[in-house]
């Protein structure tokens, strides 16, 4: 990876944030109108381009992609690529709005819904961190090609940072400029101390116990201190912090390498 450093690229870049949250405010309106989910939408000097892309690696595999970019104007420029990568039971539309506030300070946004999650295709609940990094492949490739030559960065958020850090220790061609970790799932929270009997049946019974789920016991009010991302997170019927067996013993044993590699 190129030394860049993404802070750098934005430091100097003007911040008018009341202005910015009302607009999107209106803008989120526009968002949820079911005509919108598919094709541009544009509304103050933002565009929202929406459509389903084939994962690289299995054609049947279809993911929602979204690309939020300012509308270029004479005397302005965009000055970076960023790849938005959600966590665990979320999906890429409650990024929506740092996507939108990054797209008016002039980074060209790109999210996707991991398989399972969102408006993705792939089984609910079931899959591995090893096939979501090949949906992480595919949002790099799509940035690429969608995306204006700009150097690219990777934002990852809770397990979409666990994945992008491991993705990025196993595949070091990937060609990218910097890597940005958001409170990255690198371990097992230090309130779920380990349960040596579960982590046995999930190690022996976690690929033949695709049918049963379990929770993930995120408590939602921990996420944000602010009331209002809370409720709207408690009211999004696309969150769905579950999972099978198989997909928590694959997250269990993406910490375990990478707890590997940091030491």
């Amino acid at each position: 990876m190129e030394n860049i450093e993404f802070n750098k690229l934005t430091e100097s870049l003007p911040i008018n944030s009341d202005k910015d949250f009302i607009n999107f405010s209106e803008f989120r309106k526009v968002l949820k109108e079911k005509d919108n989910l598919i094709g541009k939408t544009e509304k103050f000097g933002v565009r929202f381009t929406r459509k389903f892309v084939n994962n690289v690696l299995d054609n049947t595999i279809r993911l929602y992609y979204t690309n939020v970019k300012r509308i270029v104007k004479e005397n302005t420029k965009l000055i970076a690529n960023l790849c938005i990568v959600h966590g665990f039971g979320h999906h890429s539309q409650e990024f929506y709005e740092l996507a939108f506030y990054l797209a008016n300070q002039g980074i060209n946004c790109h999210l996707i819904d991991f398989r399972g999650s969102g408006y993705s295709g792939g089984c609910r609940f079931d899959w591995t961190i090893e096939e979501l990094q090949t949906d992480l492949i595919t949002l790099i490739k799509t940035t690429e090609v969608d995306g204006i030559d700009l150097p690219i960065f990777i934002f990852g958020h809770s397990m979409g940072g666990g994945l992008v850090a491991s993705l990025f220790i196993n595949n070091q061609y990937l060609q990218v400029n910097g890597v940005i970790l958001s409170a990255p799932l690198l371990g097992l929270p230090l309130n779920q101390p380990p349960n040596t009997l579960k982590f046995f049946l999930l190690s022996k019974l976690g690929n033949d116990m695709k049918e049963f789920l379990l929770n993930g016991r995120i408590n939602p009010s921990d996420l944000c201190k602010d009331d209002r991302v809370v409720l709207r997170i408690l009211d999004d019927k696309k969150t769905i912090p579950f999972a099978n067996p198989r997909a928590f013993r694959s997250i269990i044993k993406n910490c375990e390498r990478l707890l590997e590699n940091c030491r």
